[in-house]
């Protein structure tokens, strides 16, 4: 099968766990993008929040944000698609969350919100301090956040928490799936739990896009480390885990490649286009 879509999660899997990024996936990405190929960043950050090395490459037309809760044509500078937590999903998360040992972020329309206290608290939260600064470029403090957040507008498009405690942040994980059947709850590090809309993941926001590009998702490579990356996984023609990824990513994909320290992305792209070579030798 050609592919003609590359979608790749960021954190975990194209950028090292320094959050810089192996020239050879760079390289790789290019040489995808001159044989036609669309280049697609799928991440469960915001657009604003991915590194600006990515979001400046000239190739890239289309980003999946925010876990699939935005499908963004970065070119005309519109969002295709979303899809968010509606003000009672989020209210009944924040009513189960209210005691727990973390702290809280939102994303709404583009942006990073975090209540004012926790802000302040948040080195103590990020597992590392590249983690930390990324968390300092997407988030803003408010005051009252979970009360005074839907006055800005009734949906939100994610709802993040980071713990101390990493049993802890486990034990929730497994509790809030049986508590939140209808939303889609995941993880992308490891300390951290995320809540998207049940119609937001990263497969579906794939699935739209390819639609919206009249690309059928068997001509698709993806990968991915999380448990959210798994529903792109499983939806590619060629979903592929990095050696790195979660064992529940690891057990259901077909294809597996190097970790993300390895430049496990390039290995597996490079592999197909010199396929592609022989093949039309």
């Amino acid at each position: 099968m050609k592919i003609r879509l590359i979608a790749f999660d960021l954190d975990g899997t194209f950028l090292r766990n320094d959050k810089t990024i192996p020239p050879e996936n760079l390289e790789a990405l290019a040489q995808a993008a001159a044989c036609g190929i669309q280049i697609v960043p799928a991440t469960g950050r915001t657009f604003d929040g991915m590194p600006e090395e990515i979001r400046s490459l000239e190739y890239i037309h289309f980003v999946i944000a925010i876990n699939g809760a935005e499908v963004r044509d970065v070119k005309e500078n519109r969002v295709l698609h979303r899809a968010e937590l509606t003000r009672e999903e989020a209210g009944a998360v924040f009513e189960y969350a209210k005691d727990l040992p973390a702290i809280c972020g939102c994303y709404q329309n583009g942006k990073g919100w975090m209540e004012t206290e926790e802000f302040e608290k948040m080195a103590e939260y990020s597992a590392g301090p590249k983690l930390l600064q990324t968390m300092e470029r997407i988030y803003l403090p408010m005051q009252d956040m979970r009360e005074r957040i839907f006055d800005i507008e009734p949906s939100l498009q994610k709802i993040q928490f980071y713990f101390k405690d990493l049993d802890r942040r486990n034990e929730t994980l497994k509790d809030m799936k049986k508590a939140f059947q209808n939303l889609e709850i995941s993880t992308s590090l490891p300390n951290n739990i995320e809540i998207n809309s049940a119609s937001a993941n990263k497969g579906l926001g794939m699935e739209f896009l390819c639609e919206h590009l009249g690309i059928s998702l068997e001509e698709c490579m993806a990968f991915g480390d999380g448990i959210n990356d798994l529903s792109m996984i499983q939806k590619a023609g060629i979903g592929i885990a990095m050696g790195n990824a979660a064992p529940e990513v690891l057990a259901a994909a077909k294809y597996h490649t190097g970790s993300n320290e390895q430049a496990g992305v390039a290995a597996e792209i490079e592999k197909y286009l010199n396929s592609e070579k022989e093949r039309m030798l």
